[in-house]
């Protein structure tokens, strides 16, 4: 058995992106793969004779299906553009089911701005004034 500190690489080249030029490395401690080299000797037969895996190598394990998983997370946090929105309503307004939905344009004085950012918070206030306020808040983490 030998063990190596090589690590599987996912890469997708983004040019003229940042920072540090595009390159944004990410660990994945526990992921790990095991290859069986041909002719590993893997027991004994009943009259003591060593028993091998023959000529064909084996791969024991590949976590690289999760590891392409954990790419395409970094994908669509660091590659696409974020987008963040406060949006002030007057009133006490039912739309605590809208956390989670895609927030995709903003209307505002006639004029739109499309974007695509998760809708992470409803809270109901009252102004300074007494009027009560939904505050929609889109794109925010936590």
């Amino acid at each position: 058995a030998f063990e190596s500190d090589q690590r599987l690489i996912f890469s997708l080249e983004l040019p003229d992106a940042s920072p540090s030029g595009g390159t944004k490395d990410i660990l994945v401690d526990d992921a790990e793969f095991w290859y069986l080299t041909p002719y590993t000797v893997i027991g004994t037969d009943e009259t003591g004779h060593l028993q091998n895996t023959g000529p064909q190598p084996r791969i024991l394990r590949s976590d690289a299906d999760r590891l392409g998983l954990v790419m395409a997370g970094a994908i669509s946090r660091y590659y696409t553009s974020r987008a963040r929105a406060e949006i002030v309503i007057k009133g006490h307004l039912p739309w605590a089911l809208l956390v989670g939905q895609i927030l995709t344009v903003i209307e505002t004085g006639g004029s739109s701005q499309a974007m695509q950012a998760p809708i992470t918070s409803i809270a109901w206030q009252t102004s300074e004034k007494g009027s009560p306020i939904t505050t929609i808040r889109a794109g925010f983490a936590g």
